[in-house]
């Protein structure tokens, strides 16, 4: 979608959400390097901040799937897209292994995007009724799998099945967002997405639109920050970790 049809309200959402994640990944870097404790941080409503963030990438792409489906899909932009965020998981994975060992991220927050923007091919022209009642399945699947008499614990008892939601046990890698539960927020951004956004719609859409104003700065840096908002997360915490890193150097 060109910057002249792209609907505001979403840009600046999902701007929201990095500037959310860049703080909480502040906060993180602060008990990495020991000036707050790691346990706080990783737990309590410090993990429900971060795990709400992670839900409203997820929310907003299934919103932004249907912006780009109810239209007609550009395939060639779409397997571009595809094959960026891909790439960029691989990376986070390749880069948190050599940081962390088998800590490492091997089905975080881009894993489970390109997964859903896969899923999403298959489910979107669903009625919304379906896709409202896939997304609750797939928020309870989890725990009805693991609580039932047939869970057969053999079959996922190894942690890189884990990306599937039916593992039952701790992964030990520092990021992870299984498909199941954590694709529901995905699948319900969709189907909200199909009843509020109509695809006959002019493409001004204005009536979902923040009013152009050419003079703010802080929403020129906010829209162009959702714009961008995969290039953003890729390189804030690199740039965070070393700027922590040489104030420890500097301060040592």
């Amino acid at each position: 979608m060109s910057l002249g049809t792209r609907i505001k309200i979403l840009d600046f959402l999902r701007a929201t959400a990095v500037v959310s994640m860049i703080f909480y990944h502040f906060v993180y870097d602060l008990g990495d390097f020991g000036y707050v404790n790691m346990v706080t941080v990783v737990n309590g409503y410090w993990k429900l901040f971060a795990q709400t963030i992670g839900c409203s990438f997820l929310f907003l792409s299934g919103v932004s799937f249907w912006v780009m489906a109810s239209k007609e899909i550009d395939w060639p932009k779409y397997f571009k897209r595809l094959t960026i965020l891909i790439s960029a998981a691989i990376l986070v994975s390749i880069v948190t292994f050599i940081q962390f060992g088998q800590a490492f991220i091997f089905f975080g927050i881009l894993h489970l995007l390109a997964a859903c923007s896969i899923f999403a091919i298959i489910i979107y022209r669903l009625p919304v009724l379906l896709l409202l009642a896939l997304s609750i399945g797939l928020l309870v699947l989890p725990d009805y799998y693991h609580t039932s008499q047939y869970y057969d614990g053999d079959l996922f008892s190894t942690r890189y099945l884990a990306w599937t939601g039916l593992y039952n046990g701790r992964t030990g890698s520092v990021d992870f967002y299984a498909f199941m539960p954590w694709s529901s927020a995905f699948v319900l951004g969709l189907a909200l997405a199909k009843i509020f956004i109509n695809s006959r719609r002019s493409t001004n859409v204005s009536p979902l639109s923040f009013k152009e104003e050419k003079n703010n700065a802080l929403l020129t840096v906010m829209y162009w920050t959702g714009r961008n908002s995969l290039l953003v997360y890729l390189i804030h915490q690199p740039i965070l970790y070393g700027l922590f890193y040489a104030v420890q150097k500097v301060s040592g």
